[in-house]
């Protein structure tokens, strides 16, 4: 994998995408920039006191795994929203009110089940507890309704802090996310209270679909 350096951008007239921006680590004469291996936004000095792999952008001392900067480096680019293609990024909220995106999740399996609280989604973690994922699965609950169908708000998800997975919403005041109905209507679908779509560790998508049973057999494959 290779990472161009901020002054070689600069000399070749190109500018570094805002998602990785921050995440360039070579020190240059004297400037102060904190050295970052893995590009996940934690220092290598934080995350060696904290305990967590500095080359690794899955441990992180808080907080969710960012891989963006290797998606970057690694050319992986958004084709569409059907089964079979590299999945667009998108962003949503976090319970934290945190900004992120689907592209950080690189380089594991990501489930997100887009929930809508009218809704019944059987068999969530939060029903299972963690056991019901399969080890290695990055899950992501989006809700994306209130119990009125309305957009969720972000104190609706205050008692969320203390789960052990991304609980989020969208980023704007739309009752449907558009991430949403763009895999829907690529995948021939109705947009309904629980659906689910499974991206695999190259942001390519798995599958996307209203049945556990069947997003469950995807992701043990």
């Amino acid at each position: 994998m290779f990472k161009s350096a901020p002054i070689l951008l600069i000399a070749l007239g190109c500018q570094p995408d805002p998602v990785v921006a921050n995440s360039l680590t070579e020190v240059q004469d004297d400037d102060e920039i904190p050295v970052d291996a893995d590009g996940d936004q934690f220092s290598d000095a934080e995350e060696l006191a904290a305990g967590t792999d500095p080359d690794d952008c899955w441990s992180v001392p808080d907080g969710w795994a960012n891989c963006a900067s290797e998606a970057y480096y690694d050319r992986v680019e958004g084709e569409g929203w059907a089964v079979g293609q590299i999945s667009h990024d998108f962003s949503f909220i976090d319970q934290a009110g945190d900004m992120l995106h689907l592209h950080r999740f690189y380089g594991a399996t990501t489930m997100i089940q887009f929930s809508a609280m009218w809704g019944e989604c059987p068999g969530t973690p939060m029903a299972y507890g963690d056991t019901w994922m399969p080890a290695g699965v990055q899950y992501v609950e989006y809700w994306f309704q209130d119990w009125s169908g309305d957009a969720i708000e972000h104190h609706t998800l205050d008692a969320m802090k203390v789960v052990g997975f991304p609980t989020v919403r969208s980023t704007s005041d739309e009752s449907t996310p558009e991430a949403l109905t763009e895999y829907a209507y690529a995948n021939e679908m109705d947009v309904s209270g629980c659906q689910y779509v499974a991206i695999g560790p190259d942001l390519r998508i798995l599958g996307f679909t209203a049945d556990i049973d069947e997003v469950n057999a995807i992701l043990a494959e």
